[in-house]
């Protein structure tokens, strides 16, 4: 399981053997929008990922462990 924190290489979550059962819980911006924010792809599906396990009291805690190294990994900000 050691493999699961190598950020070297960057797998995407919807890869991962260690999410089949995750159901991705979608941004809700509500009927009022004022500006959309263009999230790039890969960011919005981690943050989907997120919502999903935030909210299934079935996930591990190295699965929420590995999901907060992706938006280090994503986000330019963070590799600053």
């Amino acid at each position: 399981m050691a493999a699961i924190f190598d950020r070297s290489v960057r797998v995407l979550l919807s890869l991962r053997p260690e999410w089949p059962y995750v159901t991705l819980v979608q941004q809700d911006d509500g009927p009022n929008l004022a500006v959309p924010i263009a999230y790039k792809d890969e960011f919005s599906k981690t943050m989907d990922y997120f919502r999903a396990v935030s909210s299934e009291t079935k996930a591990a805690g190295t699965l929420l462990l590995d999901w907060n190294l992706q938006p280090l990994d994503i986000s330019v900000p963070n590799k600053i």
